[in-house]
């Protein structure tokens, strides 16, 4: 039986933290993007004519709604631990917020990227 102790209450999330939250989406132009993702998510406008990427999930998406408004998911992250993320990933990841969730429209070709390691670069 496990019993609770200060430490215990101290590092829980409120009860009302434990509610569906809102994140803030970034809009990401590039020159191969269109207006699909738009359409989809059905965007006000205005937004980029060439809308390549939003990102609905990242470590620094700021919280749109209910008592952590403002707060970004790495600082809520950061505060709850365990208890937003679940044990494993925060033991593989540690306190960084271990996704990045988007849509992506490549209207066009996309352009070329390169990675190279630091001893090419």
């Amino acid at each position: 039986m496990h019993t609770t102790n200060e430490s215990d209450i101290e590092n829980t999330m409120p009860s009302s933290a434990l509610y569906p939250l809102l994140m803030q989406r970034k809009l990401v132009s590039r020159i191969w993007g269109g207006q699909r993702v738009a359409n989809w998510l059905d965007l006000p406008q205005p937004y980029p004519a060439h809308l390549a990427e939003t990102w609905e999930v990242y470590d620094t998406n700021p919280i749109r709604n209910g008592d952590l408004v403002g707060q970004t998911l790495a600082q809520v992250t950061q505060e709850y631990g365990a208890q937003l993320i679940g044990t494993r990933p925060l033991e593989r990841y540690g306190y960084d917020f271990p996704l990045l969730t988007k849509f992506i429209d490549a209207y066009d070709h996309l352009s070329i990227q390169v990675h190279p390691n630091d001893d090419y670069a």
